[in-house]
């Protein structure tokens, strides 16, 4: 899948420069590319609904090329590896929706960026996908830009936890000040810096950090009362982060 990890690549000959449809056109788009209309066989992924992918059975003369789809908002890219199911697509695209934008193939734009993920065509018949300028922005915002890098996300065995309902929580709070150089003075300032973190990690993991997916789920049952140790997990989440830099 194109969007694996920050970095990966995906070969293709042909990639079209995006079009914006409105959200209704969206919403029927992503019925008619599951409903049959579309010029060939396409299924939504899984794990990552915005993607979809050609599924031609093995007697279509498509049977074994690449074919990707990615939809945002208003925002839809193709990747293919041939021609034909390129004009094919387009001339159905085209036909049934209203659509905008100009006809220069991706591969000859420079690199832009798209909810914090850069996509790079310099490399001929390759897109990399790349979301190294949002991790340095996030761990900046966070003052852990220049922080050791970790080789892992979670320590072994690592189990979730919380700290308990209405007590004394000064103890978080003056942990939490000295593992992050802040000056906190309520918990309610140092529950909105866990969620802030923690939401950094998960856009990440949606994108392009799917080895973020299972911290990011542990991470999160912490939000409501984060303690200490839910806050040193953040921290070593958050060096792994700059490890794949």
């Amino acid at each position: 899948m194109i969007s694996e990890f920050s970095g990966h690549t995906a070969k293709g000959t042909w990639m079209w420069v995006p079009k914006r449809v409105s959200e209704e056109q969206r919403g029927k788009l992503k019925v008619g590319l599951t409903d049959g209309s579309a010029p060939f066989p396409i299924k939504q992924c899984t794990f990552q609904p915005v993607i979809f992918y050609a599924d031609p059975p093995k007697t279509s003369p498509f049977y074994g090329n690449n074919y990707i789809l990615w939809i945002n908002t208003d925002n839809v890219r193709h990747y293919t590896d041939n021609a034909v199911m390129h004009e094919q697509f387009m001339a159905w695209y085209t036909r049934v929706f209203n659509v905008t934008g100009g006809d220069t193939p991706l591969q000859q734009q420079p690199t832009s960026t798209c909810l914090g993920a850069q996509f790079d065509y310099s490399v001929p018949h390759q897109v990399t996908i790349s979301m190294d300028a949002y991790l340095r922005k996030y761990l900046a915002e966070h003052g852990m830009i220049d922080c050791n890098p970790a080789t892992t996300p979670l320590p072994p065995g690592y189990v979730p936890s919380t700290a308990p309902l209405n007590a004394d929580y000064s103890d978080i709070i003056t942990a939490v000040n000295k593992l992050f150089h802040e000056s906190f003075t309520s918990y309610k300032q140092v529950t909105t810096k866990y969620k802030s973190i923690v939401a950094g990690l998960g856009w990440w993991a949606s994108m392009t950090g799917l080895i973020m997916k299972l911290p990011f789920s542990l991470l999160s049952r912490s939000q409501s009362l984060p303690d200490v140790a839910a806050f040193k997990v953040a921290k070593m989440a958050m060096r792994f982060a700059k490890w794949r830099l």
